[in-house]
């Protein structure tokens, strides 16, 4: 498991930031066929999206659980919006889009890509002797850590 500390990445642009929900602010494990079934906050980011609204920045949610095609997109937008209520301290926009206003995108699966090259962004994040950090040195720079049985943490409806 690997993540940026915040010194380490590319200044935001004026705008609004769209987070993933699952697997990103939420733990994920598989689509429920009965209904919403919402994972657990992940402290890191919800800490890194609550301190963005602190500081006067716009964040949404942005899931493929608001697509159209998705046949319980009603249900699952409110039941995200409530569960943002209760962990982040808001009710926060929820979209399956972006648009020439969006500063920047944090999810689990994207890749960035150097603009107008093609090419993989390939910052590294590293220690002063060069190697990837550790997952020490990580929960040191974010004042989070992970025990091995919350990796697995259960969903919840």
């Amino acid at each position: 498991m690997t993540f940026s500390h915040e010194a380490h990445t590319r200044k935001f642009k004026e705008g609004y930031i769209l987070v993933d929900f699952d697997r990103t602010l939420a733990t994920y494990k598989d689509w429920p066929t009965n209904g919403p079934s919402l994972g657990a906050p992940i402290p890191a980011m919800v800490e890194r999206v609550k301190r963005w609204i602190r500081d006067g920045r716009e964040v949404r949610i942005f899931t493929a659980r608001a697509a159209e095609n998705n046949p319980r997109v009603g249900e699952d937008t409110v039941a995200i919006q409530n569960w943002c209520r209760e962990h982040v301290g808001s009710i926060l926009p929820v979209t399956n889009k972006k648009d020439f206003k969006c500063a920047a995108i944090w999810d689990d699966i994207a890749v960035t890509v150097e603009p107008n090259t093609g090419w993989r962004w390939a910052a590294e994040v590293s220690n002063d002797a060069g190697d990837p950090l550790t997952y020490d040195e990580e929960a040191h720079f974010t004042g989070y850590t992970l025990k091995p049985d919350e990796a697995e943490a259960e969903i919840v409806s």
